[in-house]
């Protein structure tokens, strides 16, 4: 009887055998690189196997009949489609893994299909990539798929979706990681439209600001501290405008006084403030990443991860010595809980990671930049 291997790698390899039914078959998957075996299943004719892992692996599959081997098919992704979710809709997120989609590309040589929330800021400057939205139909087959995001069961982190600890990583790292690149700190080119040509930003002295985030742990909670840098500047002359998007006293969080709103608009608006500021101050969150890809002096005054989690080609303030911190890198985050701080819940010493960052530390860094 004549037998087919049908092998796929979209999401994790799976192997189709179409033959004998009464035979009896061994589907070995290797890892191509240095030929450790990941699993193997036992499998009859005109059936199938897979195994979950679903971050990349050069694999090599083996297929034994009698003990004798009968085909092997090792990947290769040249000219083909792959298609790369990124399983995410927040655009810090999103910012910090999309350099690594065409890294992919570039190693393998093969035709990519994206998938993110934010396609807007990068389709018109990564054109070797089709960028498609979330869940749309794809009009073409794909060899390969990959999803790229945070994954957790419960508690514990997914090891069938990270080949590593990603709270042991730099955040841009778990892209690079998912999807088996060498890991570099690399800025993704954001489109800039016309933006890339501000008229006056040398006599221009606006500093731009994000206050807000996803969680309270993420915010600078130094009750005097927002407040205090902003008067400097505005004691300076400089204009100091708000670009997160949030209203005021959102989450009971209150904006300095003094300060310019950014209205509500698209974020093609607010990466035009950006590019006419002589820095940007903020957070954890989405608007850091954007200032720091646009080339922006970006200070970025953060406690709740380790100092090597974000980006390091910035400014970043974080906790004092002797002040808990890192809580993001140690514990399992709760992002249904705002108030989540892991070690000092509802106690006096709750976001010292934060509290204990002094608005003179950040004044000196700006002085430095300005």
């Amino acid at each position: 009887m004549n037998e087919e291997y049908l092998i796929s790698y979209k999401s994790g390899p799976r192997v189709e055998i179409k033959g004998d039914p009464n035979s009896t078959y061994i589907v070995a998957f290797i890892d191509n690189k240095d030929n450790s075996l990941y699993g193997f299943h036992e499998i009859k004719g005109n059936a199938w196997c897979h195994l979950n892992i679903f971050y990349f692996v050069e694999w090599k599959i083996q297929i034994f009949k009698n003990n004798i081997l009968v085909h092997t098919d090792i990947y290769n992704a040249k000219d083909k489609n792959v298609l790369i979710v990124l399983d995410s809709n927040a655009l810090g997120d999103t910012i910090a893994w999309v350099p690594y989609i065409e890294k992919f590309q570039e190693k393998h040589k093969c035709n990519i299909i994206a998938s993110t929330f934010h396609n807007n800021l990068f389709q018109k400057e990564y054109k070797n990539i089709i960028f498609k939205e979330p869940n749309s139909e794809l009009l073409a087959e794909v060899y390969a798929t990959y999803y790229v995001g945070i994954f957790n069961i419960s508690t514990s982190i997914d090891d069938t979706r990270h080949p590593v600890n990603y709270r042991d990583s730099p955040l841009q790292k778990i892209s690079a990681d998912i999807l088996g690149i060498e890991y570099e700190e690399i800025k993704p080119r954001i489109y800039r439209g016309d933006f890339y040509k501000v008229p006056n930003k040398e006599n221009e002295k606006l500093i731009t600001i994000g206050v807000y985030s996803s969680s309270q742990a993420k915010l600078w909670n130094n009750v005097v501290g927002w407040q205090t840098v902003v008067n400097y500047l505005l004691d300076k002359n400089y204009t100091v405008k708000v670009l997160s998007s949030e209203d005021d006293g959102y989450m009971n969080n209150f904006l300095p006084r003094g300060i310019v709103k950014q209205p509500p608009g698209s974020i093609d608006k607010v990466i035009q403030e950006l590019l006419k500021s002589k820095a940007f101050i903020g957070v954890g969150s989405g608007l850091t990443w954007l200032s720091w890809a646009l080339d922006v002096p970006t200070i970025l005054i953060s406690g709740f991860s380790y100092p090597w989690a974000e980006m390091q080609s910035v400014y970043r303030i974080s906790t004092p010595k002797n002040y808990c911190s890192g809580c993001f890198n140690r514990v399992a985050f709760n992002k249904g809980n705002w108030n989540w701080c892991p070690d000092y819940a509802n106690t006096n010493k709750q976001f010292e990671c934060t509290k204990s960052i002094t608005p003179d530390t950040v004044i000196k860094v700006l002085d430095s930049i300005l």
